[in-house]
Parts: structure tokens; sequence; C-alpha cells
């Protein structure tokens, strides 16, 4: 009753109706600006890395907050308990973040279409906007570390794609294989506004397998944080030996909350499965993008841009490839990866 009380008298003091304490990630964000000496330790771990788990420098009511949020956002999204509490805390305004004093508090916006949110202080709550937050004091955004999340539900995205027939993530064929690496990547718009933080982008590359099979392979790229970056990750996007034809297909996606992975799974499978057993190469992306329910292309996964016909080319062969969407800029260069 007691953390009911302060909540109300919080909001009530800073003059912000509402009809009951704040609940999940925002609660979190509530009692961390209610707590001075875990937000310090916060501080000093902000000073040497841009992300903190919030767990192991929490203590007593805080701590046992954190434990229950997190337990809710694994039940909720049935990701397995060994993933730990996932929360975690970043600075919303580095400049500002030299010391914790008059320093406020939000949760991570839960969808794009959020405007503004509450911050807390020890002083009271107020809004600010998503877009433009203030920068003249210190900001501090507790978030969920959503890059595990999104190795979690790839995982589970891959077998839901074997369970259907859809080969996924495959092993590499023996005596090594010719591989697209991405040398340079380059994204116009990542729909992430400000508070939303970094965004989680992936992407689903497809084909036709060699024993005429679709194929369908994750690559989750977690250095791929903002847009207008160029970055130079050295990825494998194309494992070649997966696919049968001298050519497959990139669907880039950034991932938020509450999708369903089984249903993005099904709708793939069943756009791939209508042309693998064509006997020529057909480009997939239409397929994939037209099976994909509507519930897709709201705030659950973003649809960030996609790339046909990937064409394997010769080992050493560097090649700029343009989106479909306009959006995002790929730099391939075909290698050789040996075994091991």
């Amino acid at each position: 009753m007691r953390a009911v009380a302060v909540a109300l008298s919080l909001f009530v003091t800073s003059g912000v109706a509402v009809a009951e304490p704040p609940v999940g990630v925002d609660a979190v964000a509530h009692d961390l600006a209610a707590s001075p000496g875990v937000l310090a330790r916060v501080h000093a771990g902000l000073a040497a890395a841009s992300k903190v788990d919030l767990a192991p420098l929490a203590e007593g009511a805080l701590r046992q907050r954190v434990d229950q949020v997190g337990a809710h956002v694994r039940a909720s999204k049935q990701l397995p308990a060994s993933l730990g509490p996932l929360l975690q805390v970043r600075a919303g305004n580095r400049v500002a973040l030299t010391s914790t004093a008059n320093a406020l508090v939000v949760a991570e916006p839960t969808s794009d279409e959020v405007a503004f949110v509450t911050a807390y202080s020890r002083g009271g709550a107020q809004r600010i906007s998503v877009d433009a937050p203030p920068t003249d004091r210190p900001l501090f955004v507790v978030a969920v570390d959503r890059k595990r999340v999104l190795a979690a539900n790839l995982a589970k995205l891959r077998a839901s794609l074997r369970a259907l027939g859809v080969r996924a993530d495959e092993p590499s064929a023996a005596g090594g294989y010719d591989a697209a690496k991405i040398t340079s990547i380059r994204l116009a718009k990542d729909h992430e506004p400000n508070l939303r933080g970094d965004a989680e982008i992936y992407t689903l590359v497809a084909g036709v397998g060699p024993d005429n099979k679709p194929v369908v392979d994750t690559v989750q790229m977690p250095y791929l944080d903002h847009d207008k970056t160029t970055y130079t990750p050295n990825q494998v996007l194309v494992n070649w030996s997966h696919f049968k034809y001298a050519a497959a297909d990139a669907v880039m996606m950034e991932e938020d909350d509450n999708f369903s992975w089984e249903e993005l799974a099904r709708a793939a499978a069943k756009a791939i499965l209508a042309v693998a057993g064509a006997g020529e190469y057909i480009p997939v992306v239409d397929a994939i993008l037209a099976a994909v329910p509507d519930s897709f292309w709201t705030n659950d996964a973003d649809y960030v841009d996609s790339w046909y016909t990937i064409r394997k080319d010769s080992v050493g062969a560097v090649r700029t490839l343009n989106g479909a969407r306009a959006n995002g800029v790929l730099t391939l260069n075909t290698i050789h990866v040996p075994s091991t």
C-alpha cells in the first residue's frame, strides 16, 4: 500500500492527474527516480557503457519491482526464464549526464505512435516530448533489452519455419562456402524516434535450397542502431551454399513489441512454398510482403527495405545495391569462407 500512496502523492504534487499508479516498465522508472543511491550507481555505470543492466544495481523494493516486471515481460513474449530480468537503463541525453541532480527518468515508449511520455523525478512528474526531450537536465531511459529479446524471437522464428518445412540457418556446406559479405550499410530511416533508442534490425534472406525446399535465413544486425549512419560490419548476409540458384532475396525489418513470430513464420513459409517448386528462380519479396497479415504493418514490426535478386558474383567482386524502397544501401563483397 505504501508504494501506491507514494506514486499517487508524486503525481498529485506535480499536478498530473491519474486514476492509478504507474505499472510495468513505467513503474520501474518511477521507482528508480525515487532511489537516489541506485540512480547514482546507474550514472556511474553509464560513464563507461552506453547501457547498464538495472537488476545488479537495484536493491530492496526496486529490485523486487525489476524482477517482477522482467518476469511479466518474459511471460508476455513467451520467452525463457534464462533471459533474466531484461531491464536496462541508458542515457536519454548524454550531454547533460554530468550528475543525477534534477534528473528525469522515463520508460521507453511502447509504440512509434506515442508522442509524449511521463518523466519522473524526486520532485514530481511531467510530460515530455518523445521527439524533443529536455536537453538541460539528466535523462535516464528504462527499457527492455530488445537485442536479447530479438535474438530469442529469431530463434523461435527459425524453429517455427523448420516445423513448417522451411530450411532456416542450416549448417554450411562441407569444405567451405561462398558468401555475400556486407562491407557497408546505411539506412535513411530506421523507424525509431529519439526516446525509442536503438533500432533492432534483422533481415530475412529467402530463396530455394539445393533440395528444392524453401530457405529463409535470419540475420540479426545488432550494430545497426541509427539511421543516417554508415556501418562497416563485415557481416555475412548470404551463405550461398544454402541456395540452389545464384540469386536470393532479402527483406529487412525493424522489430518492435508484441508481434507473433509464429504468424510471420506461417506467412513467409506460405509465400516461399508457393514458388519453391517452379524449377527456376523466382523473386519472393513480393510474395512474402503480400502474405504477411495486416497486423504486421502496425508498431509490431516495421518494414525497412528489401533487395530483389541479389546475384552471386565471383569471389572478390564488390557490388553496391540500393533497396527497392530507397531506404537502405548495401555494399556487398563476395568472399570464400573456408572450412575450419
